[in-house]
């Protein structure tokens, strides 16, 4: 493959998938706190299930004061 080429999110193994759905939730979660002011439009879509597990749950805890 050339170094700009890539297989595509459907072609590559289970676990690859199941790491990048976790990814999803949590660049999503961090889009809605505004943790990254840089964040992109991207970053606010909904994650969506490409792997075999269930897209995990992730909430914002508040500090303790």
């Amino acid at each position: 493959m050339d170094d700009n080429s890539n297989l595509g999110i459907g072609n590559i193994s289970e676990n690859g998938r199941n790491a990048y759905d976790l990814h999803q939730v949590i660049r999503y979660r961090l889009a809605l706190d505004g943790i990254k002011p840089e964040m992109l439009t991207f970053d606010f879509s909904p994650p969506t299930q490409r792997g075999s597990q269930p897209l995990a749950q992730i909430e914002r805890l508040e500090q303790e004061t």
